[in-house]
């Protein structure tokens, strides 16, 4: 162990733990506790060529290497799930296709969009033919656009989640919890999820084509030997998906000591397949012993006491400086802003706005997420396929998507989540359009792309979602009064993670948090 470094009281109980008791342990570490220190240097009091170190992402991975002991072996979950498909197509490297399902739904999608139309064309024919008196008009058929989606989303949850694909229960419960938009009722189109998971699978076996999510899927399909290890740490175990878990969990021998470490207020991607209850459920599948790790390290005191409002246990250090936290408003940030300042918020259409006034004040200032930008010009893709879409009149055409897209989702249960983020899409695209004023939708679509960056600039917006992992000493939270965000019909996982969001914001403050309101017009 590192002979300079000073372990907390809470970080000498682990480091106990492993040097003389048995079993599995799961750190319960609260925001800026060191967690990543706590596990390098728990690494270092063990004498094992056969450890391991589960790492979130491959720009983690990189850091850890140059702290790690050179015997441990430090890799992404991903990385594993390749490995053992490597070994499965005899050395074969697997090629990387992200859009591998997302090309097999559209096909899908555009044969299930064409039969529909064929019986709603029917049924108008018959609705017509009758007098139009005592039936209603029929419904039209959702598009391809929208019948893709809910193919996506259905292939994408169930192999993360590893739900049974045959169990009609286990993929409504899996619609139901994720709020998945279903234009097709889901007895309807299941047989077609199979279909394209079948397909998924051949493919892979026939070309060695896989997604990201294919390594860990045919890992667990097709039940693949995996390397097992003596000791297995793992970080972010609060954001570990069933699929994830499973693999972690294969890795294992008689003999295996597991240490997990992760923060359960700081589970916030339940939305995209992550178990809400990952950390409980570790705790619970591998008996392990809880150790609390509360000290904050990155807060000064002001934040921590805000942050204690929501997370009791979280302790401030004692050598840290008081900081300060200031509420302005919205009209005040162009002012206060200067340059490496971080700008969260839970929507992003108000991050839209914002980037556009510090442009216009010369300002250099991005969005963080590319994909954010790609998924609007979908949106804008599907407006461009409404009835005499103009550009001219673009605005007309997005309160038109918009209304349509909301009565389709009021005539659903669970979907009022959707509903908030389809309103937030397009407010965002309406704020572009007015801002960029560009001649052509091409323009416009080029424009809106490069707003949204994963570059530096001299201030970074992002949504909170995105400020996982990320610290500067002056932070702004964009309509603070709004957190937790709530709406009509929210589950109560859902609620938690909104908590658990503005928690998150709180404590990427190392000096300064400005709670900046909005103010109404």
């Amino acid at each position: 162990m590192n002979t300079s470094f000073s372990p907390s009281k809470y970080q000498a109980d682990i480091f106990n733990w492993i040097s003389h008791e048995k079993g599995n342990a799961i750190v319960n570490a609260v925001a800026g506790a060191g967690k990543t220190t706590t596990l390098v240097e728990a690494s270092k009091s063990i004498n094992s060529n056969k450890l391991f170190f589960a790492a979130f992402n491959k720009h983690i991975v990189q850091n850890l290497k140059k702290k790690l002991p050179d015997s441990v072996i430090c890799k992404t979950i991903h990385a594993i799930g390749f490995n053992c498909l490597l070994r499965k197509f005899n050395n074969t490297k697997p090629k990387v296709n992200e859009n591998k399902y997302r090309a097999l739904c559209r096909e899908a999608a555009k044969k299930v969009h064409e039969q529909l139309k064929v019986q709603f064309d029917n049924k108008l024919a018959t609705w017509n033919k009758g007098g139009n008196v005592d039936e209603d008009f029929p419904d039209e058929p959702p598009s391809a656009e929208e019948v893709q989606s809910q193919l996506e989303k259905l292939i994408n949850l169930s192999r993360c989640t590893l739900a049974d694909i045959d169990s009609t229960e286990d993929m409504n419960d899996l619609v139901s919890h994720f709020s998945i938009d279903c234009p097709v009722p889901l007895e309807n189109i299941l047989y077609i999820v199979k279909f394209i998971l079948d397909t998924g699978e051949e493919v892979a076996r026939d070309s060695q084509e896989v997604d990201y999510t294919d390594m860990l899927w045919l890992t667990y399909k097709w039940k693949l030997k995996v390397e097992t290890y003596d000791w297995i740490f793992v970080d972010e175990a609060q954001d570990l998906n069933a699929v994830q878990l499973h693999l972690i969990l294969k890795m294992s021998n008689d003999g295996t000591r597991f240490l997990f470490v992760g923060d359960p207020q700081q589970a916030i991607y339940g939305f995209s397949g992550a178990d809400s209850r990952s950390f409980s459920k570790i705790k619970e599948d591998t008996n392990a012993h809880e150790f609390p790790l509360s000290i904050c390290y990155r807060c000064p005191k002001t934040v921590v006491s805000l942050a204690k409002l929501i997370v009791p246990t979280i302790e401030e250090n004692p050598q840290a400086i008081d900081g300060e936290v200031i509420d302005i408003t919205e009209l005040d940030i162009i002012a206060v802003l200067r340059e490496r300042d971080l700008v969260l918020c839970r929507s992003t259409e108000p991050l839209v706005r914002l980037c556009f006034k510090l442009l216009s004040k010369k300002i250099q200032a991005v969005i963080k997420g590319k994909d954010i930008g790609k998924s609007l010009v979908s949106i804008i893709e599907e407006m461009e396929k409404l009835d005499n879409f103009s550009f001219n009149t673009f605005l007309d055409f997005a309160n038109q998507y918009q209304e349509e897209k909301v009565r389709k989702l009021k005539q659903k249960p669970d979907t009022e989540k959707q509903i908030v983020n389809i309103t937030d899409q397009v407010a965002s695209i309406a704020t572009c359009y007015v801002s960029f004023k560009c001649n052509t939708v091409q323009e416009f679509k080029k424009e809106l792309t490069n707003l949204f960056s994963d570059e530096e600039a001299a201030v970074t917006l992002c949504t909170i979602h995105r400020a996982k992992g990320l610290e500067q000493d002056r932070v702004f939270i964009l309509y603070y009064e709004q957190l937790p965000l709530k709406w009509e019909g929210q589950k109560d996982w859902q609620l938690e993670q909104e908590i658990n969001l503005q928690y998150v914001a709180i404590t990427r403050a190392k000096q300064q948090l400005y709670l900046v309101s909005e103010v109404a017009d």
